[in-house]
C-alpha cells in the first residue's frame, strides 16, 4: 500500500490520545504495509495522507480534535485528510456523532477532509439519519468495513472438523461480554431448560471490559424470572476460566464444540445494528448452521454476501421482526422446536444441511481471497 501514508504527531504513539477515549498503540499500522511518516515531515501530494485518530470510545465531556497540534492542522490545508479509525464496533453512535461534530466546530475542522471508518455496514444511512434529524449539513464522509471477516479468517484456528460426527449436545451457545440482549436469551431459555443439552457459556463480566454491568442490562426487566437469574448470576464457562480470557482467545476453534452439537445460535454483539464479528463468522469458518441473535435483516445482509442461510431448519421470518424482544423470543421459540424433535430427524435435518456448510466455507474463503475490506475502503478515499 505504498500509496497511502499514515502521519502521526509521534511514531509510534495513537494521535489525540485521551485516557478511555482513543487508542495509545495505532493498531491500524498492523494491517498492512503502510509508509508511516511524522507530522514534522513534508507532505507529498501524490499519496493518499491519513491523519488517523483510532477511537475506543467517545465521551460528550472530551473535545478530541483540540489536542492536534497547530503545524499539524496547518497540513489539513495542504491535503491531509483525517480518518477516524474505528472497525471492531458497530453500535449506534447519535452521541459519538453529537461529540465529533461539535468537537470538529469548536476546532474549526469542519471543512477539513474527514473520513469515519466503521464497523456499522449500515453505517452510511445511519449517518444521514442522524444529520437530517439534527438539521445539520454533512461534516464527515461514513465509510463501512466487514473488519471481523478478514481479522478472523487471519486470526482463526485450523482445524480439522468431521460434520459427519455423532452429535451429543443440541446447539452451541457462545456468550461474552454482558448486554441485555443476551441477559434476556439465556435466562429465557434457562427458565425453559433449553440450555441442559447444550455447549452454552455466558461469562459476562469478569474480563471483558464490558459496556454493560448486570444492574445496567437489567434496566427496565419486569419479568421476575430474568430478574432472578440476574441477582443469582455465576458465569457459565466452558472451557476457559474468565480470568484466564484475553481478545487472543476469541479466535480459537475447540473443535469437539461444534462436531458434537448440530448448530449454533449466534448472540451478536448489537441488537439494533447490523455489524457482522466473529461470532457469525465461526459457525460459517466452522461448518456449523446457525439461528442469529442479532438485529433485524441479519440474515438478509448475509445473503447479500453471497452465505446461505437455513431456513430448512428454522422459521428465518423472525429476520423480518423489528421489534427487538419478540424477534428474541422468536429464535428461542425455534430452538425449543428443534430442541423436541426426535434424534433421527435432528439427524435427518442436519445431514440435509452439509453441502450448504461447505458451500459457506467456500464462500468465505474466497472473499478473503479476492479482496481485503481495507483495499476497498482505499479505493473509495
Amino acid at each position: 500500500m505504498n500509496n497511502i501514508v499514515l502521519w502521526y504527531d509521534t511514531i509510534g504513539v495513537g494521535n489525540c490520545s485521551y485516557k478511555d477515549v482513543t487508542f495509545s498503540q495505532p493498531s491500524i499500522t498492523e494491517l498492512s504495509d503502510f509508509e508511516i511518516k511524522s507530522t514534522s515531515s513534508n507532505l507529498n501530494s501524490t499519496k493518499i495522507n491519513l491523519y488517523v485518530i483510532e477511537l475506543l470510545n467517545v465521551k460528550t465531556s472530551h473535545d478530541i480534535f483540540s489536542l492536534i497540534p497547530p503545524h499539524t492542522k496547518e497540513l489539513f490545508n495542504k491535503g491531509l485528510s483525517i480518518l477516524i479509525y474505528y472497525p471492531k464496533e458497530g453500535h449506534e453512535l447519535e452521541d459519538w456523532f453529537k461529540a465529533i461534530y461539535n468537537s470538529l466546530q469548536s476546532n474549526d475542522l469542519l471543512d477539513k477532509k474527514v473520513y469515519f471508518l466503521f464497523g456499522d455496514l449500515d453505517f452510511k444511512v445511519h449517518y444521514r439519519q442522524f444529520c437530517k434529524a439534527e438539521n445539520i449539513s454533512s461534516f464527515l464522509k461514513p465509510l463501512s468495513i466487514d473488519f471481523f471477516r478478514n481479522y478472523y479468517f487471519q486470526k482463526a484456528s485450523k482445524v480439522k472438523l468431521d460434520p459427519t460426527a455423532k452429535k451429543t449436545k443440541d446447539f452451541l451457545f457462545y456468550n461474552g461480554k454482558m448486554r441485555p440482549h443476551r441477559l434476556y436469551s439465556v435466562a429465557k431459555m434457562k427458565e425453559q431448560n433449553l440450555l441442559d443439552n447444550s455447549y452454552t457459556s455466558f461469562t459476562g463480566t469478569t474480563h471483558t471490559g464490558e459496556n454493560y454491568t448486570i444492574e445496567e442490562a437489567l434496566d427496565g426487566e419486569d419479568d421476575p424470572n430474568i430478574i432472578k437469574f440476574a441477582e443469582n448470576f455465576q458465569p457459565m464457562v466452558l472451557d476457559v476460566e474468565p480470568s484466564k480470557f484475553d481478545k487472543g482467545m476469541m479466535a480459537e476453534t475447540h473443535s469437539s464444540h461444534y462436531s458434537d452439537s448440530y448448530f449454533s445460535i449466534v448472540s451478536e454483539s448489537s441488537i439494533t445494528v447490523r455489524f457482522i464479528t466473529e461470532k457469525t463468522y465461526k459457525p460459517i469458518y466452522n461448518l456449523h448452521p446457525f439461528i442469529i441473535i442479532g438485529p433485524a435483516r441479519f440474515l438478509e445482509l448475509l445473503r447479500d454476501k453471497g452465505y446461505q442461510t437455513f431456513p430448512e431448519i428454522f422459521d428465518e421470518s423472525y429476520d423480518k421482526e423489528e421489534d427487538h424482544v419478540t424477534r428474541v423470543n422468536m429464535v428461542i421459540n425455534e430452538v425449543k422446536k428443534f430442541v423436541q424433535l426426535s434424534s433421527q430427524i435432528k439427524d435427518r435435518v442436519y445431514e440435509n444441511s452439509i453441502d450448504k456448510l461447505y458451500y459457506n466455507r467456500d464462500n468465505f474463503i474466497k472473499n478473503q481471497n479476492q479482496f481485503n475490506d481495507l483495499l476497498q475502503v482505499v479505493k473509495t478515499l
